[in-house]
């Protein structure tokens, strides 16, 4: 935001989508987040101020998550964290739990979310949802889905993503990235060299 272009580039990013979530680019805690449907972009100019001001530097779609982990908060992506070890002596999944939002578009418990802990084997809840308050809920408060006992769906597959291998691939390629990127900064950087000097 507020780079030359950058309003025609975010109407040009608007046309044809659905809801985009918008957020500053500082900040923790889902503190500033805003979801933004086709009816506020219906004047792309007036939202890209209103953006401007309020301090966003991300745009992106809004997730759309399975349907029965919505079924838990259709307002928020309710979000499963993963916590693996990677080292030289142990590796694996640590623990993981499950965040879910209690009616506004983020999960975090500093908005008044809860969390929920699963089980590693199988991928079910093992405990009520708990907020930042302490209070504690069998089922949710506003959809009353069930927590306790609430399946993750494809929870093998994710446990997969935390194995050893693969978050050593992970690594590897985000380092190829990098590697990949810097060449070519350095290219561009050369080019610009080169033309200037009018060769």
């Amino acid at each position: 935001f507020g780079e030359q272009g950058a309003a025609e580039a975010f109407e040009q990013f608007l046309a044809g989508r659905g809801d985009i979530i918008c957020k500053p680019i500082d900040g923790s805690s889902g503190q500033g987040i805003l979801k933004c449907t086709p009816e506020d972009y219906a004047d792309p100019k007036a939202l890209y101020a209103r953006l401007k001001e309020a301090g966003i530097g991300i745009v992106e779609d809004k997730v759309i998550q399975h349907e029965a982990i919505a079924a838990l908060c259709p307002t928020s992506v309710n979000t499963i964290r993963v916590a693996t070890l990677l080292g030289d002596k142990k590796e694996g999944i640590v623990y993981a739990y499950i965040r879910i939002g209690n009616g506004k578009v983020m999960d975090n418990v500093d908005q008044g979310g809860m969390a929920a802990r699963v089980d590693l084997a199988t991928g079910t809840l093992l405990t009520v949802g708990a907020d930042k308050q302490g209070n504690t809920f069998d089922k949710h408060p506003k959809t009353g889905t069930p927590i306790v006992g609430f399946t993750i769906p494809y929870w093998e597959e994710a446990k997969a993503m935390g194995k050893p291998e693969t978050r050593k691939a992970m690594i590897q390629a985000e380092r190829d990235k990098q590697i990949e990127e810097a060449n070519q900064r350095k290219a561009e950087a050369e080019a610009r060299i080169r033309k200037a000097q009018g060769k």
